[in-house]
């Protein structure tokens, strides 16, 4: 669903969103079947900035944590909902530092995910492998020796030397591939690469590679042909490494 902001209040203020000029609300019922919810707030005007909080009822206390770019800049921004009470309604309270365009929001269903811990995927031959849906992932950097070289990961980005741990994902017909890498403690990097060989190579395309998209934390948001992917998690530079969780959606296109 999509709303003008030129005709939105700002709202209620948004810890996650500093200059917040405009917001709105949008409604979804829980699902009843099993699954998890995933929630994507945009804005069209890639120089701005969107967030969104989950509400419930309207106008009421907000159920989650806000999700948005802190500090850093962010025009899409995703998260997953694993506990939704089904048949509730909720209500999506949007917002953006736009001045102008439209602000969407939309939620889909996706298979229920529980975090699996992974330990030793710090090479390639150890790297694991993600199911064809997705999956929410823990683990930690502090002993990989993975370097990747992604195209973000760069002396002038101050990220050169990315030490990471690395997933597979194979692919067996075009989707959309939004994941999302929150580190404890240290500056997460999270990049996609493609090929046959691991670590693969570099996706030409600049939302296949992210140093900071909610703060320190990454995001990518890309959508991928049929084949094998692999899925760099890592840190912004060869010092920044710890406790991490990976949450990788696969969506239809």
């Amino acid at each position: 669903m999509a709303l003008d902001v030129d005709v939105l209040a700002p709202g209620p203020e948004l810890a996650c969103l500093s200059n917040q000029r405009a917001s709105g609300y949008l409604s979804f019922v829980a699902p009843s079947e099993p699954g998890d919810v995933l929630v994507n707030v945009a804005t069209s005007d890639p120089r701005s900035n969107a967030a969104f909080g989950l509400r419930a009822p309207c106008g009421g206390e907000l159920a989650s944590a806000c999700v948005g770019p802190l500090d850093r800049a962010a025009s899409s921004v995703w998260a997953r909902y694993t506990d939704l009470t089904p048949g509730q309604t909720y209500f999506v309270q949007a917002a953006t530092t736009a001045a102008g365009g439209q602000l969407t929001a939309r939620w889909l269903r996706v298979p229920a995910a529980t975090p699996t811990t992974v330990t030793g995927n710090v090479t390639c031959d150890a790297a694991a492998t993600i199911p064809p849906t997705g999956g929410i992932f823990t683990g930690s950097t502090d002993n990989a020796t993975a370097v990747a070289s992604p195209f973000c990961a760069t002396a002038m980005t101050g990220c050169a030397g990315s030490r990471g741990v690395l997933y597979r994902l194979d692919l067996t017909e075009r989707r959309r591939v939004v994941a999302r890498l929150d580190g404890t403690g240290f500056d997460a990097l999270l990049a996609v690469l493609q090929g046959d060989v691991c670590p693969g190579r570099n996706i030409r395309d600049q939302v296949a590679c992210n140093d900071d998209w909610y703060s320190t934390d990454s995001q990518v948001d890309v959508t991928l042909a049929a084949g094998r992917y692999w899925i760099h998690a890592g840190g912004c530079g060869a010092m920044q490494s710890g406790a991490y969780q990976l949450d990788v959606a696969v969506l239809a296109p």
